[in-house]
């Protein structure tokens, strides 16, 4: 009994040390917490001390630029007029570095980028978010591995030089599209050229007898077996790189999981049914746009028996089939769009655009339309943003990062084209009297050659929109005569603007956004 109450006793002791012990770590996270807060609004005045003397600054540098432009534009003037050479000024124009942040959404920019009613000392930007009215969640952070395969400077040339064909052995979509070889394989930077319509393509969970499994067919085999049949489609990649982005994937996309699953409930049935049995993968209805929920398989999945052709809606569900059925289209429209093609840019299945993405009124008043564009999208994230605002992921990607801008354009322009096609009515009134009074002066005119879709002038790169520019350009020479002078504005990869905002390690080809979203 004696031995037992010291027992008690000892232990009592041990609680009691480590109570007092776990009071005075957490005593001790509290001090440091206050110092990390006291030392992080200490960082944040000295910030804004910085930046705020960095304008008063450059204020005073524009009016002295002023002064010296106006003094070279009366010298030249002065050089023309007696017949002297023209010489290059000593001192060039820089727009600085590219750390203003907008207040609403945090992209950095450049000063002379700020809206014209809007001060230097407090500027304000529309481009990147409308003041405001663009709200999206930020970027995922990339998991370790797919980090380190960017960042590491031993790893990173082979990983980005090949980066296009490793997301697409790992994308569970293909591309449907016809690329220009003559730009992609010729020298000087790398680019991404297309012909015709750019579409993403997704065939059934299982391959043709006599075929390989391709795409997302390969998440359901195990990750060393599914590794091995990328290596005999592309052998110039390594198969330990391959290897740790299957089981990345796997682990942290959704859709990996989902397809795997997906596959198991079909395979279940009896084999009579496996051609025609199939799954719709849709998305909720309730689903906050701006909050991008990941989906799990209880709320993206449900079994449809048929063809998958029933109550079907393609901007928000995706029809999965076990055997047959060939390759079908994912609506661009759909939230998925990007994450089931781009896996290394969303490795966690972030949502792209979608229909239901809601735009924000400007301070209680009006906007102009009640959803985010794609065009609003895909400016909002273009922009660069500090690195504890929104991880710079997507610029990193070098060529994978030119062909998401070369597919978001292909997929902004597919939509506004089928807007034209399927307003036929209210763009062609104009052009019908045009016709009728053609018709009245010939009638045996043939209008065979017609086309039935006519784009207006308002379609940028359309041949009234050409036309219409003509137009203009002739229309501004009867008014003040013809031009002395013919520019053209070109952009330089060595321009100080965009070395010095390059981020460390990084090359300027890959980061088109600088040339891009800023003016030259």
């Amino acid at each position: 009994m004696q031995v037992q109450q010291q027992q008690q006793h000892v232990q009592s002791i041990r609680v009691q040390q480590q109570q007092q012990q776990q009071q005075e770590y957490q005593w001790l996270q509290q001090q440091l917490l206050q110092r990390e807060e006291v030392e992080r609004q200490r960082r944040w005045e000295v910030h804004q001390q910085a930046i705020q003397q960095q304008v008063q600054e450059r204020e005073h540098q524009e009016q002295i630029e002023m002064e010296q432009v106006r003094q070279l534009s009366q010298r030249l003037l002065t050089e023309a007029l007696s017949g002297r050479p023209y010489t290059e000024p000593v001192q060039h124009h820089h727009m600085g570095l590219m750390n203003i942040q907008c207040p609403n959404c945090h992209a950095l920019h450049f000063l002379s980028e700020k809206l014209s009613n809007s001060s230097a000392l407090h500027p304000r930007f529309g481009i990147c978010c409308l003041q405001g009215q663009v709200v999206l969640p930020p970027i995922q952070q990339w998991p370790r591995v797919v980090q380190d395969l960017f960042d590491d400077p031993q790893d990173q040339r082979e990983f980005r030089k090949n980066v296009r064909q490793y997301n697409n052995a790992l994308a569970f979509t293909s591309v449907g599209v016809e690329v220009d070889r003559h730009t992609v394989q010729g020298a000087g930077p790398a680019s991404f050229r297309i012909h015709g319509t750019l579409h993403h393509l997704m065939g059934a969970l299982m391959p043709p007898q006599g075929l390989q499994p391709s795409y997302a067919q390969l998440y359901i085999y195990d990750p060393q077996e599914a590794t091995n049949t990328r290596l005999q489609r592309n052998p110039d990649l390594q198969g330990d790189i391959l290897l740790d982005l299957h089981t990345i994937l796997r682990e942290h996309h959704p859709y990996a999981d989902v397809y795997q699953q997906a596959h198991a409930i079909m395979q279940a049935k009896p084999p009579e049914q496996h051609t025609d049995v199939c799954m719709r993968l849709y998305l909720q209805q309730g689903t906050d746009g701006r909050r991008y929920n990941l989906p799990t398989v209880d709320e993206i999945a449900a079994i449809m028996p048929g063809d998958g052709s029933e109550i079907v809606r393609k901007d928000r569900d995706i029809i999965l089939r076990l055997q047959g059925g060939g390759l079908r289209r994912i609506s661009n429209l759909h939230p998925s769009y990007l994450p089931l093609h781009y896996v290394l840019l969303f490795p966690h299945g972030q949502e792209g655009w979608h229909l239901d993405i809601p735009l924000q009124a400007a301070g209680g008043g009006n906007h102009r339309s009640k959803k985010v564009t794609q065009t609003l999208w895909y400016a909002y994230r273009l922009h660069v943003r500090p690195p504890q605002v929104e991880p710079a992921n997507l610029f990193k990607a070098g060529r994978l990062f030119q062909q998401l801008i070369c597919d978001g354009w292909a997929s902004i322009e597919q939509c506004n084209l089928t807007w034209v096609a399927n307003n036929q009515t209210k763009l062609r009134a104009e052009l019908y009297r045009g016709l009728q009074d053609r018709l009245a002066q010939d009638a045996g005119q043939d209008l065979g050659g017609v086309g039935r879709v006519i784009l207006p002038s308002t379609h940028k790169g359309g041949p009234r929109y050409m036309n219409q520019l003509l137009q203009d350009s002739l229309a501004i020479c009867r008014e003040y005569k013809k031009p002395d002078l013919f520019l053209t504005m070109t952009a330089n990869g060595s321009w100080p603007e965009i070395t010095e905002n390059l981020f460390p390690g990084m090359f300027r080809i890959s980061f088109s956004y600088i040339i891009i979203g800023s003016p030259s």
